[in-house]
């Protein structure tokens, strides 16, 4: 059995949120799913928008601290620390020896 921490696993999933509506955002139909789910084995949830992707030239940037892209008014108005999402959750993840 793994141990998480919930507080970072709330940060991981509220950073995820963001990322997808900033994906979405002013976009006509648009979709944010989130599933959840669990076996024997794990748990596990799912965050997924309908926006345009990440572009293939950045992908490998996503998990690099502090890399931001977001070009939307949506963030614009955020006042907290913009770029560590994918960052963010890429070290809870390592760091946690039950995942």
């Amino acid at each position: 059995m793994a141990e998480v921490v919930s507080s970072e696993i709330s940060q991981v999933l509220q950073n995820l949120i963001r990322n997808a509506i900033d994906a979405i955002f002013e976009q006509p139909d648009a979709t944010i799913t989130i599933r959840t789910g669990n076996n024997a084995e794990e748990v596990w949830f799912m965050v997924q928008d309908n926006g345009p992707g990440i572009p293939e030239e950045v992908q490998a940037k996503i998990f690099d601290p502090f890399y931001n892209q977001t070009q939307s008014g949506f963030r614009d108005s955020f006042k907290g620390p913009k770029g560590t999402g994918q960052f963010g959750a890429a070290h809870v993840f390592r760091n946690d020896p039950g995942i």
